[in-house]
């Protein structure tokens, strides 16, 4: 069954034919339309569902704003743990960084022979370096400033520059490749 579009007034008629209380319309229309019928709703009604009732209706005295103060709660703490999440990446990207551009050279992150090569790793290091090749090969085509200064000027990305587009996952990877003393 395919699903079809409903205006917001039908979104709205929808929710009170399943029980759910909206005491302000023109603030149920604003939610809905700002914050999209699927991710509020669905992503937060679990809470508010009667468990008991076979066609998934609300409990009795659910309401609107209960839901919508739910998903800004659920937002604000997100937005508390990225700003720290960002920043304890930050820290192990530069630490990373600094201990590995001190044992082998701002430039040598390319170098197989100075990861941990146990025959495991061994295949997983040269794809991972290739990896490393086509993001700066991406980031280049695309203008990245930083990128193209440093390959146009000294035909190299320092290390220090490399760990500020890598994605987390590969911060991750070249971690679990360094040499276990480093």
């Amino acid at each position: 069954m395919e699903k079809e579009f409903k205006t917001i007034e039908e979104q709205i008629t929808l929710l009170q034919m399943k029980n759910l209380h909206i005491e302000n319309i023109p603030f149920a229309k604003n939610v809905l339309l700002n914050n999209n019928y699927y991710y509020l709703i669905n992503g937060y009604k679990d809470l508010f569902i009667d468990k008991h009732s076979a066609n998934k209706t609300f409990l009795p005295n659910a309401r609107l704003e209960e839901i919508y103060q739910l998903y800004w709660f659920d937002r604000k703490l997100r937005t508390i743990f990225l700003e720290y999440i960002l920043l304890i990446e930050q820290k192990i990207d530069s630490y990373i960084a600094y201990e590995f551009s001190k044992k082998y050279g701002h430039k040598n992150y390319l170098v197989p022979e100075n990861f941990n090569n146990t025959p495991k790793n061994k295949d997983l290091i040269h794809k991972f370096i290739n990896d490393i090749h086509l993001e700066i090969s991406h980031q280049y085509k695309n203008s990245n400033k930083m990128i193209v200064h440093y390959l146009d000027t000294y035909n190299y990305i320092p290390l220090w520059v490399l760990v500020r587009i890598l994605s987390f996952g590969k911060i991750s990877k070249f971690y679990s490749f360094m040499k276990p003393k480093e």
